[in-house]
């Protein structure tokens, strides 16, 4: 069963309604709960037309400068040498001591044949925004299940981005800080007509993590009642460190509640999860126009790691849950969670389409489940470490 939605006209991955013609409930679970996803859904939704038609990248802002030599270490860093992020990257691969690989230079066949000879267990990937598109995010997770012979993610990896690169910066070097106090919880989601089902969802999710000692709140957004509901339950931020949402969205919007909405939320040193549609595009045609990528407001708002899928979203074990028990990394939560969803649905080849083939190959929807998981992107370093009831606490060089 998988959700699809049916807006007028679909650009990559994701209605701008946050409504869908489908129900999807997402449960989180934490240390030794297992993690449940349900869904709903018409089987007579399509996809209408998916076709990845963004507009053109801004033009080069830098001389083209050969790439350095590889060597092996435990990170790498994938960039564009031709864009101002460029040194940003080289900041960081200085600080890993990791070597660099232009993706403007080479095909994916040749990025995944230097990443078996680097071998690193932790990749970053440091980019504008209007270049993490859903064709780059699906070839670079092919390349990373490529190093061996099964189809599972081989390397840890993270995105570092942001609107301008200070943004960008400053989410790296959080994840080099001791900022994350994961004792308490926030599940968000956002209610419409017929859907007060969610609040009983999201009373038994609180009951769960506080079986496990955790403690929290949630927050409803309920799209009748306006700006005065949303103001008060954006009051619930500032106290949780761990913060999912359950419901529908687009990349510039989550569960009702707007980039703008959270222009004034401070996020700093939380661990965001999200399973709505889409809430994880930076660049897209269509969409959000004139308005904020949520994805990207989210990052800036101070969140150490954030992750979400760039196109659509069906059901499925939710990925990064493991790391709220804090005794792994960030990529390491990452990696487990795509496994178990590849496992779930039966996941057994890499055959991951550019988006215009989805489009064209499957049009009543029913493509293989891989080129949804191959759309998942984790924001921030993937070494990143939270800790239970840390204090927080960043200082940025």
């Amino acid at each position: 069963m998988r959700c699809f939605e049916k807006p007028p006209k679909i650009w990559v991955g994701g209605s701008v309604s946050p409504i869908r013609s489908c129900i999807t409930i997402i449960a989180w679970g934490f240390v030794g709960f297992f993690v449940l996803s349900f869904g709903g859904c018409s089987r007579s939704s399509t996809v209408n037309s998916i076709v990845e038609t963004l507009p053109p990248a801004p033009a080069f802002q830098l001389d083209s400068v050969p790439e350095p030599p590889l060597f092996k270490s435990k990170f790498l860093v994938l960039t564009h040498s031709r864009y101002l992020f460029y040194n940003l990257a080289k900041e960081i691969a200085a600080y890993h001591q990791a070597p660099l690989i232009f993706i403007n230079d080479n095909t994916f066949d040749q990025i995944t044949a230097k990443l078996k000879y680097v071998d690193p267990e932790y990749a970053i990937v440091v980019l504008p925004p209007f270049l993490i598109t859903p064709d780059l995010v699906g070839n670079l997770f092919k390349c990373f299940c490529s190093l061996n012979s099964d189809v599972y993610p081989d390397v840890q990896f993270g995105y570092i981005t942001g609107y301008t690169i200070d943004d960008a910066r400053s989410l790296f070097y959080r994840d080099q800080q001791d900022t994350a106090a994961l004792d308490k919880f926030l599940g968000v989601s956002h209610l419409y007509p017929g859907g007060e089902w969610v609040k009983s969802y999201l009373s038994n999710f609180a009951d769960r993590f506080r079986a496990s000692g955790w403690y929290g709140d949630t927050a409803i957004m309920d799209m009748e009642s306006g700006a005065d509901n949303v103001a008060g339950e954006l009051k619930k931020f500032a106290t949780n460190q761990v913060i999912f949402f359950i419901g529908h969205g687009g990349p510039d919007n989550i569960c009702d509640i707007s980039a703008s909405d959270l222009a004034n939320v401070d996020l700093t040193g939380d661990v965001v999860l999200s399973g709505a549609c889409s809430t994880g595009a930076t660049y897209e045609d269509g969409a959000p126009g004139d308005s904020e990528y949520i994805a990207l407001r989210i990052l800036k708002q101070g969140a150490c790691v954030y992750e979400s899928r760039v196109v659509l979203n069906g059901w499925g074990s939710w990925p990064a849950v493991s790391v709220l028990d804090g005794s792994g990394t960030w990529g390491e939560a990452v990696n487990d969670g795509i496994k178990a969803e590849m496992q779930q649905f039966n996941e057994d080849t890499l055959n991951i389409l550019s988006w215009q083939q989805v489009s064209q190959e499957y049009p009543t929807g029913n493509f293989p489940f891989i080129n949804e998981t191959a759309r998942i992107i984790p924001f921030g370093d993937p070494s990143f470490k939270p800790r239970l009831k840390s204090p927080v606490f960043i200082t940025l060089p």
